[in-house]
């Protein structure tokens, strides 16, 4: 099984994150809105740890270049 991030909306539209462990994306889809919840975004938990470890924030200071 997968890991998989989500957002979501509730009923009263508020946001909701959460994780879910399904065996494809859209079974964790379907397992996300069997709690009454309506999926803005999911991804895998390895793409989401992935996009983390790249990053342009981190900047250089002009000494250091």
């Amino acid at each position: 099984m997968t890991t998989y991030s989500y957002k979501a909306f509730d009923s009263k539209g508020k946001e909701k994150k959460g994780v879910v462990q399904a065996d494809s994306a859209r079974s964790a889809r379907e397992l996300i809105r069997s709690k009454g919840l309506v999926v803005a975004s999911i991804e895998s938990a390895k793409d989401s740890q992935l996009k983390k470890s790249f990053s342009f924030k981190k900047t250089i200071s002009s000494l250091e270049l």
